[in-house]
């Protein structure tokens, strides 16, 4: 694409898609955040203790931002670097759940940019649970292949 990016504004009145989308992200939004002032009202009513209120804080903070480990990936959320010079192009890097649909809401369509070297040239990865590697993640591969362990899918 061409030219300077794009305002929201101009953005959904010229896209029909993007804008159901936002829409959806927007009503799911919303519905998070009465859900979460639904739990502390009914936490300060039930306890009348702060530090009740104060731990479910926490708890919501450490679910949101914890390594991607859930059912739709289970060996978390890796990506590799493609410039061979850079560290992440063997070990890799995780991101959170947060992380990613934030770069989503923002960057659809882009590559994620590697923290390290900060070049926008990465790749999905898997991590094996045997060995620690990470490697570049392709449809249908479900095995390491520096220690030849069979990845876990979820099922489903």
């Amino acid at each position: 694409m061409q030219g300077h990016p794009a305002g929201y504004v101009a953005l959904l009145r010229r896209n029909p898609w993007f804008r159901r989308l936002w829409y959806g992200q927007l009503t799911s939004q919303l519905g998070d955040w009465f859900d979460t002032i639904a739990l502390y009202v009914l936490v300060q009513r039930l306890t009348g203790s702060k530090t009740a209120l104060a731990t479910l804080l926490v708890v919501l903070f450490v679910v949101f931002h914890r390594p991607a480990n859930t059912p739709d990936f289970p060996d978390g959320l890796y990506f590799l670097c493609l410039n061979q010079s850079c560290p992440a192009s063997k070990t890799g890097f995780p991101m959170t759940v947060k992380e990613y649909s934030d770069f989503q809401v923002h960057h659809y369509g882009e590559r994620v940019k590697c923290p390290i070297c900060g070049q926008q040239n990465t790749v999905r990865a898997y991590k094996c649970a045997n060995c620690g590697r990470v490697w570049q993640a392709k449809p249908g591969e479900n095995t390491c292949p520096y220690c030849h362990t069979k990845r876990q899918v979820a099922a489903g």
